[in-house]
């Protein structure tokens, strides 16, 4: 038997052999970190892309998402530039953890409905057990994915969950990239009533298995019951195969900002969530499809409270871009959100790109190709605002409107049922005399030929 001397020297021993692999730990992450860094700041053109992407890839084994967002946008820019390389064809994929791949491979069972019940409940228990996420977490996790796959198995469906949040308007706003949406986030929090959430809420755009990839697999009829299972591992579980950079933007964000475990509340709105699953799961399977749709506009809302599950309940919810021009059908399906589209001169747009965008690319024959996409969205945006009599959720207006015009700002306040006695701030984030400044950023931009080249193009949609 060891005196107690002994034992107190082995306890010492320990606690050094476990201070030097931390430390040894620290300074392999700290050198990762510093080779990151060097390959950031050399000029773009010149950057060991492979390197950074190989030491991203060692680096992200250890610190999961708990790094920057710059860091992520430098990587994928790089992984851009080397695709063609068959090395870091699965670049993405690899960065995949154990519980991703057998979330991955069991919604392909359930799917094809190739498991029972008892298998299904075991292969998630053992999912469940490698997730980082906290007790209390995993066992809603549980309740969600048992509801889910009772309805999909078993064909049975639970009583209702009652929501727990008002069906008050929210309000979000939308751009087309570098359209100037962030000047009117920054007016509207000037309101007292206003309550910003940071950070672009992704469950309505990005990854495989949005909102908007469930809602579009309903309206085409095809893999409807792969997406909304998806969904679920995605958004609750937050375990998918990161097939893409579009699904590790979708876990980051989900991770930094969204996870379920942020608040009770949050947690009990998964249950919500996962109940109106295993109901469109089960009227879908009964070829039911009017009771899905409604089930899919109120499942839109519910989405919508679940990102702003933390804002008081006297106060709306500001959102950053989480519906995209592009996807203004979506609020066919949410009725407690109100839009603000914004749109801007095509040549602002280009050299706002061109000044602030370190990895963009400034050939202008480029970029009106993908701004004639642009255009056409917006086209069909002012398409559905008109059939679909959205005026009550759709606010659409010209960023050189809104930073030089007091009365569209005023226009835009009375259309959101906000009242200038609620703001309470003016100036603080948003000043027009500075914004107007970005008006024009044109004029004096070095290359005036892609300049006109843009106006010749666009000259129906270009500022007068």
């Amino acid at each position: 038997m060891q005196s107690l001397n002994e034992l107190n020297d082995n306890i010492i021993s320990n606690l050094k052999i476990i201070s030097e692999r931390t430390s040894n730990y620290e300074s392999l992450i700290n050198d990762l970190s510093e080779r990151i860094r060097l390959c950031i700041y050399k000029d773009w053109d010149n950057k060991d892309y492979e390197s950074l992407l190989d030491n991203f890839k060692a680096l992200f084994k250890a610190k999961k998402f708990k790094i920057s967002w710059e860091l992520f946008t430098f990587v994928r820019a790089s992984h851009g530039k080397v695709k063609q390389n068959q090395i870091y064809a699965n670049f993405w994929e690899e960065l995949s953890t154990e519980h991703m791949r057998l979330s991955s491979n069991l919604i392909d069972e359930l799917i094809l409905l190739k498991i029972s019940y008892k298998e299904a409940i075991d292969k998630f228990s053992i999912i469940l057990e490698l997730l980082d996420d906290d007790k209390d977490s995993k066992k809603i996790y549980f309740e969600c994915y048992h509801m889910i796959v009772d309805a999909l198995l078993n064909g049975n469906i639970q009583n209702n969950v009652e929501s727990v949040c008002s069906q008050k308007i929210n309000i979000a706003c939308a751009g087309t990239g570098w359209s100037g949406s962030g000047a009117v986030v920054d007016y509207l929090k000037e309101f007292r009533n206003i309550s910003f959430i940071r950070g672009e809420a992704p469950f309505f755009e990005v990854g495989d298995y949005s909102f908007l990839s469930l809602v579009n697999s309903f309206i085409e009829g095809n893999n409807f019951l792969h997406k909304i299972i998806g969904f679920f591992f995605q958004t609750i579980v937050g375990s998918v195969i990161i097939e893409n950079n579009a699904i590790f933007k979708f876990l980051y964000l989900r991770n930094k900002r969204f996870k379920p475990e942020r608040s009770v509340t949050a947690l009990k709105q998964c249950l919500i969530l996962s109940e109106i699953i295993s109901r469109i799961i089960y009227f879908y399977n009964r070829k039911e499809f009017e009771s899905v749709k409604v089930l899919i506009q109120k499942f839109g809302n519910e989405l919508v409270n679940y990102v702003s599950i933390n804002v008081d309940s006297k106060k709306i919810a500001l959102l950053d871009n989480c519906i995209h021009i592009q996807n203004i059908h979506l609020l066919k399906y949410i009725s407690n959100l109100h839009i603000v589209c914004v749109f801007r001169d095509p040549r602002s747009v280009y050299v706002a790109q061109c000044t602030e965008r370190k990895s963009f690319d400034s050939d202008v024959k480029k970029f009106i190709k993908n701004y004639t996409n642009v255009i056409a969205s917006i086209k069909e945006m002012h398409q559905i605002y008109k059939n679909e009599n959205l005026k009550n959720k759709l606010s659409i207006l010209s960023f050189e409107d809104f930073v030089s015009s007091d009365s569209c700002r005023a226009n835009l306040i009375h259309n959101l049922n906000l009242s200038q006695s609620d703001w309470y701030t003016p100036k603080k984030y948003f000043d027009p005399s500075i914004s107007i400044k970005n008006v024009n950023n044109y004029i004096d931009f070095k290359d005036q030929e892609s300049i006109k080249m843009i106006k010749n193009q666009f000259c129906s949609v270009c500022n007068k």
